[in-house]
């Protein structure tokens, strides 16, 4: 795609629109002006913008939450190998929980709308994950 911005953004518009505009290839510099200054103000209000704010707390909370699965798979594997009896399951149980809470309040204090379809393909998975690596179901 040769003539056409190589990144987005402010930066990949102003390149190409200055070098078509320097080859007299662009014929109006008006419209192109005023594309430039948008992309400009778009740059500008990313963080300002809700869904941004809304992506960079949610790939926040997916990286604690991928630490936090490490841990709880941790915990898991200690009380199917009886080196942890009921009431160190349950302090780590809710130490795991916690820390989730925390995340969530921390990275999306509004929080995320559930989809139950979604939901009940992540139940089906975990259950299936706990069946075929631990021969078991999941703990009810």
């Amino acid at each position: 795609m040769v003539g056409y911005p190589d990144s987005y953004g402010a930066c990949g518009i102003l390149r190409w629109g200055a070098r078509h505009l320097g080859r007299g290839e662009v014929s109006y510099p008006l419209i192109w002006g005023g594309i430039i200054a948008m992309a400009q103000v778009a740059d500008a209000m990313q963080g300002a913008i809700p869904i941004n704010r809304r992506h960079q707390g949610t790939s926040a909370l997916v990286v604690t939450l991928d630490a936090l699965f490490i841990t709880a798979q941790g915990v898991w594997e200690d009380i199917y190998a009886a080196r942890m009896d009921q009431g160190g399951a349950t302090k780590a149980r809710l130490s795991l929980l916690q820390q989730m809470h925390d995340a969530q309040a921390k990275y999306l204090p509004t929080g995320l709308p559930r989809r139950d379809d979604f939901f009940k393909l992540a139940e089906a998975d975990a259950a299936a994950h706990f069946r075929v690596t631990f021969a078991t179901g999941p703990i009810q």
